[in-house]
């Protein structure tokens, strides 16, 4: 069994940005020390992200320690990389 990594009591520098991605803007939180970025799924579709199913499987949890509310608390896609313009 994977064990989920949690966050409790790390303390992060982030940044919240305006995003533009084709003619969609919205907001993007920019964590210097992340591991690993997350994004809904339901955002990835609605934006019209191109993804595809993850070959590996892992469990995510959030800050509090807590499964993440989707699919039984598993990552199951992955996005392809796109360019994203900075707005300001």
């Amino acid at each position: 069994m994977i064990e989920p990594q949690t966050l409790k009591g790390v303390i992060r520098r982030h940044l919240n940005l305006q995003a533009k991605w084709q003619d969609q803007k919205f907001k993007a939180l920019v964590d210097s020390r992340a591991i690993k970025n997350h994004m809904s799924p339901v955002v990835i579709r609605r934006m019209g992200l191109p993804y595809r199913q993850k070959k590996n499987l892992y469990p995510l949890v959030t800050i509090s320690g807590d499964p993440i509310l989707y699919e039984n608390g598993m990552i199951y896609l992955e996005t392809e990389p796109v360019k994203i313009e900075i707005e300001g």
